[in-house]
């Protein structure tokens, strides 16, 4: 019955990795007006109950209570594919949209869902950085940028750690709310800090050469502005 849980999961996994119906998520279709730019994030909280309820049939599987496990056996699939269901829905309602004129995230934790909006015009700070990281054992750059306002307000649009959208796609939108922003009353922050401006620099030049011709100058424009490249 555990491998029957594991194998949901992987299901699940497979899922949001293939973007299955993904101009149907709810993030997206709730929505109105439509975003500019668009894409869901995956959460740990329902994988991780997944996993959970996994582990602890399997632990069962083991003990006395196997032979009742194996008597649930029908009931438990049930549950499990109603589980998994109600997973994918709840994941559907997390994302990142970006507009003309501001964006939005709206993620689901451990706490519930936060959720962000942030007008361009009340951006106070960015934080944006460029580290070189081992990925399916190759070495490749990966990006960060997020928009900070008054009183905590953080929509994230972290393109790095996990690829939330095509990186084509993420360009065009991280390039929309940057290009609006005013240079002189907005400050440019980077994170994580890089130990000298060559790394940084050879670090951006990475990622530059990771991407298409015609994405190349958006990774100048946005990373490599006068305001940042002062800062190192």
């Amino acid at each position: 019955m555990q491998f029957t849980f594991l194998f949901l999961v992987i299901l699940y996994g497979l899922f949001f990795e293939t973007g299955i119906l993904q101009d149907h998520y709810l993030f997206y279709s709730l929505r109105d007006p439509r975003p500019l730019f668009w894409w869901p994030v995956r959460t740990l909280v329902v994988m991780v109950g997944l996993i959970g309820v996994s582990i602890v049939l399997f632990i069962l599987s083991r003990t006395q209570w196997r032979e009742t496990v194996r008597g649930w056996a029908a009931g438990l699939l049930a549950i499990g594919v109603v589980v998994m269901l109600s997973a994918i829905a709840l994941d559907t309602t997390s994302g990142v949209a970006v507009y003309s004129d501001r964006a939005e995230s709206r993620i689901l934790t451990f706490k519930g869902y936060q959720t962000e909006s942030l007008p361009y015009s009340q951006v106070r700070y960015v934080t944006l950085g460029c580290k070189v990281a081992q990925t399916r054992g190759t070495e490749e750059a990966q990006v960060f940028y997020a928009l900070h306002g008054d009183h905590g307000v953080t929509v994230d649009l972290q393109q790095g750690l996990v690829k939330r959208a095509p990186d084509s796609t993420w360009l065009k939108a991280v390039h929309t709310a940057d290009s609006v922003l005013p240079a002189l009353s907005v400050r440019r922050e980077v994170e994580p800090r890089p130990d000298s401006a060559s790394q940084y620099k050879g670090c951006v030049e990475r990622f530059r050469r990771q991407q298409s011709d015609a994405d190349k100058a958006l990774v100048t424009e946005i990373f490599e502005r006068p305001e940042i490249t002062t800062l190192l």
